[in-house]
């Protein structure tokens, strides 16, 4: 009896990819004059708790992944910084909002509604760190929210991020990198 040995690693990737590149679009379209830059992570943080959630691995809601904060265990990075002199200006925050305030679970870098001229990274990512997931407290808490016997096959991956560098205008947003394969 001959047995075949599938390695399906390819194809997880790629799973992951497409819900990376989906999100990035989305996620993309909020992005405008005026809009909280919290409201763009939150936006990214929903698609990629829908696409966790699609493959199995979240067991809860979207709403439930967000609120609960589960999501960062996966998502545990803001979805992107401001660009200019320094390959990640810091951004900031509005003054008088709380130091280090974080949205879905994440500290997320820029605390600000972004303007016209902003130029900005989008960089969703999906990540199986093992210092997150190993961690037993963090086990219980999200007990309900996660399908733990999922996990396995996913975390050889490590993580995956893709990134695009945006230019906020007062119409539609201009993707800079939509150029560059990804």
């Amino acid at each position: 009896m001959q047995v075949l040995i599938v390695d399906d690693s390819e194809l997880r990737l790629n799973q992951l990819r497409e819900i990376l590149e989906k999100s990035g679009h989305r996620v993309i379209g909020t992005a405008r004059d005026g809009v909280e830059w919290h409201d763009v992570h939150r936006a990214a943080a929903r698609e990629l708790a829908a696409g966790l959630r699609h493959l199995g691995m979240l067991q809860c809601a979207v709403d439930e992944a967000l609120e609960s904060e589960a999501i960062a265990l996966f998502f545990p990075h803001g979805i992107g910084h401001m660009l200019g002199l320094g390959v990640r200006d810091v951004g900031g925050r509005v003054p008088g909002r709380e130091e280090g305030r974080k949205c879905c679970g994440a500290k997320v870098r820029v605390d600000l509604p972004i303007r016209a001229d902003f130029l900005m990274t989008v960089e969703p990512g999906l990540y199986f760190v093992p210092a997150l997931l190993d961690d037993p407290e963090r086990r219980e808490q999200f007990r309900q929210a996660v399908a733990w016997d999922k996990l396995d096959r996913w975390r050889p991956i490590g993580g995956v991020r893709i990134e695009d560098n945006v230019s906020i205008t007062h119409a539609e947003t201009l993707v800079l990198t939509s150029g560059i394969p990804k």
